[in-house]
């Protein structure tokens, strides 16, 4: 049975009266509005509705299985190179460091690194070909990451990834009227992903992930198609908070109650920023710039009256708030802390003495209970200090001086971070501070003067290689994935390396029975088909398919009960099914198939779609490898001489479901069983020849999750638990 599990409703709402939405939010204040006249209070927002668009409908399939375990001291495997894309995050996801990298071949993807393997892979390309589908604001929530991407199809939407091509899906199309919902903030709070999404009903409003795996509308704040734009989302024991504008009261500081409503918090001001926990209790500066703390019960409360001092770089260290901060009294931005209570607001050293004279505190961050910050005294320019919240105890953290301090880490308590030392002989590197307070570099990646600029710096445990995690340029000019222990032995390059300024951009990798196959170019015989054991000795390529400097561009490689099947080209036969036989040699499946895209396992059989080359009256359908190991036509499903062009194979309980075209309801959504009897239209969602164009196939603990358009609601979210057809409004 179909069911539409919900509707979004297109028609343009009205605004309800000012006085009815008063109503509604004043039991939620007992203070006044801070600094506005009512006039102002009651402005209407302003949303630019976005252009809606529609792309070209395309998608390229990989599949990725588990990779192999190899050993525990990570080593470089071989001369080939995926380089992450420059100032990329590297972000920790269960056994994964994930970023972004920009390969010809692929456009700007997400990738994955290995952290047991030492492998990098490309874990998807969602966007079509070469084309860039720029995923961003990646975020773990419990060992699932999660992200943006654009897959060329509906725009900027939600995604999540457990490592593999199979498991990287769109979570939803939050937007399907207008292009792109572009999601941000994305917040875990003790395992739920809470976010900012716009849609064309409710504008840009908070949004979670629910029970159900799907993106619900937390509260629309600011009603109808207008925005309230939430921003500085913050866990505080469990409890989300953030800043929103309800265009009534203006920006305010906002909580998620007990009941999971979006509740103003009481005797808050506006203009709320700089959101900090320090051990349950929220600071944040408001007002005219002025400290505030709420401890989640009663109202918001000022630390400190300041006037207008304008608190910045909030950092808890082990309980104590320190800040940036200029009081107005002439001592200029300098360093201060606070217990939370005005009597226990004070400057910790005023370090760049003379009146009005500022040292600008930046940089503040927690190493193992000591709190380090860049600062600049007047004579030395900005330097490395430390502090243990004492005047006495703030001090300069090394005795030489340096140059662009920046990227200050915890690597498990010991400070590291990226500068340039003062005589210039050296560019921007890796560093630390050594027992006697003397900066010390820790390696000079990118040889003499030049810089290898390391960022993404991450203290990654709890895997078998642990480390200090980085991106830096080497001497070749190439942007790798480095590991280090701490010292210049062990600051070691992870991510594949080919010699010299070009890439191999290794592709759709695979484990195979504790093989790693992938595709790569050597710089010599092409892209072709390669094997790693996890050795520099052990990463061979297989074959060289199309003889020469000719590319065979392997694609596609699945891992079917044991066997590697993938496709490839060659001058001589075209594109065609291949797999690795017993002796490891590259054979051909077929010679009468061609086309073939989106190899599926199903429980044991691999399904894909193809073309015959020979059969008359059989365009591209489905098709299935047999346990004799041929390939066998499953269903013409389009008789009438035309393509089905079967997409979104999808695996649900061991039914294969897809979308098809038969030539008389249009692309509508069908199931198999591997027979052609079983091979069925589950149901015409939209009548006709037009199609409902299901998109978005996910498997949700065995019921089949799916967008399609009917005449009504255009195009919403659907399920189906395989029963007869039937459609449910």
């Amino acid at each position: 049975m179909l069911h539409r599990t919900t509707a979004i409703n297109r028609s343009t709402p009205t605004r309800p009266s000012v006085l009815a939405r008063l109503a509604a939010v004043a039991n939620q204040l007992v203070t006044p509005v801070w600094g506005r006249s009512l006039t102002n209070a009651l402005r209407p927002s302003r949303r630019a509705h976005r252009a809606a668009h529609h792309s070209t409908i395309a998608a390229l399939y990989s599949s990725l299985e588990t990779r192999v375990m190899l050993s525990s001291t990570p080593v470089q495997v071989s001369d080939i190179n995926t380089s992450p894309t420059e100032n990329t995050p590297l972000v920790q996801s269960g056994n994964f460091l994930y970023y972004v990298s920009r390969p010809a071949d692929t456009g700007q993807e997400l990738w994955a690194f290995d952290l047991n393997t030492s492998v990098s892979f490309l874990v998807k390309n969602i966007g079509p070909g070469s084309l860039d589908s720029n995923p961003g604001n990646l975020t773990d929530v419990d060992g699932t990451l999660f992200f943006t991407a654009n897959d060329g199809v509906v725009g900027n939407e939600l995604w999540k990834t457990d490592g593999t091509a199979a498991g990287t899906i769109r979570v939803t199309d939050i937007n399907p009227v207008q292009d792109s919902s572009n999601p941000a903030n994305l917040t875990d709070v003790n395992g739920t992903l809470y976010f900012t999404a716009g849609d064309q009903a409710t504008g840009n409003e908070l949004w979670k992930v629910g029970a159900t795996g799907l993106p619900e509308l937390v509260a629309d704040i600011d009603p109808g198609p207008f925005d309230s734009n939430p921003s500085n989302l913050t866990n505080v024991n469990g409890t989300l908070y953030f800043t929103a504008d309800d265009s009534i009261f203006g920006r305010l500081l906002w909580k998620i109650d007990s009941a999971g409503n979006a509740v103003i918090v009481a005797g808050s001001p506006p203009n709320p920023s700089y959101l900090t926990n320090v051990n349950g209790t929220l600071y944040y500066s408001a007002g005219v710039y002025e400290l505030w703390k709420f401890d989640g019960t009663g109202n918001a409360v000022i630390v400190n009256g300041l006037f207008s001092s304008r608190p910045g770089n909030l950092t808890n260290v082990n309980g104590t708030l320190y800040f940036a901060v200029d009081d107005g009294t002439g001592g200029g931005n300098e360093l201060w802390t606070s217990d939370g209570n005005p009597g226990g607001t004070r400057l910790v050293k005023d370090i760049n003495v003379g009146e009005f004279a500022s040292s600008n505190p930046a940089n503040l961050t927690n190493v193992n209970g000591t709190l380090y910050f860049t600062a600049d005294d007047g004579t030395n320019g900005r330097q490395l200090w430390k502090s243990d919240g004492t005047e006495l105890g703030t001090v300069r953290a090394t005795i030489n001086n340096l140059g662009s301090i920046a990227n200050l880490t915890d690597f498990g308590g010991t400070l590291v971070f990226t500068a340039v030392d003062s005589f210039g002989t050296n560019g921007v590197e890796l560093w630390t501070i050594n027992n006697a307070d003397t900066a010390v570099r820790i390696k000079d990646i990118n040889a003499g003067s030049a810089s290898s600029n390391p960022a993404s710096l991450i203290n990654v445990i709890n895997v078998n290689n642990p480390g200090l995690y980085f991106t830096a340029y080497d001497g070749s000019g190439t942007l790798k994935i480095w590991r280090s222990d701490g010292t210049e032995p062990g600051t070691v390059p992870l991510a594949n390396v080919f010699t010299g300024s070009n890439s191999s951009s290794p592709a759709g990798a695979v484990n195979v029975n504790g093989t790693l196959y992938f595709a790569a170019d050597d710089g010599v015989s092409g892209n072709e088909l390669w094997k790693s054991d996890g050795t520099a000795a052990g990463t061979v390529r297989v074959a060289d398919i199309d003889p020469g400097s000719d590319s065979s561009d392997p694609r596609n490689l699945t891992n079917l009960n044991g066997t590697l099947y993938f496709t490839a080209f060659t001058n001589s036969t075209g594109q065609r099914l291949w797999r690795i036989d017993g002796t490891g040699t590259p054979v051909i499946v077929s010679s009468e198939i061609t086309d073939i895209e989106n190899l599926t396992d199903v429980n044991g059989t691999l399904y894909f779609s193809a073309s015959d080359d020979f059969a008359s009256g059989t365009g591209n359908e489905l098709w299935k490898i047999d346990n004799a190991g041929t390939a066998v036509l499953v269903k013409n499903i389009d008789s009438t001489s035309g393509d089905s062009n079967p997409g979104n194979l999808t695996n649900v309980n061991g039914t294969l479901y897809f979308t098809a075209d038969d030539g008389i309801n249009g692309r509508e959504l069908w199931k198999s069983d591997g027979t052609a009897a079983g091979t069925v239209l589950v149901s015409d969602i939209l009548s006709g020849s037009g199609g409902s164009d299901p998109e978005d196939l996910t498997d949700v603990n065995g019921t089949l999750f799916f967008t399609a358009l009917d005449s009504i609601n255009g195009r919403e979210l659907w399920r189906t638990d395989g029963g007869p057809a039937g459609v449910t409004i």
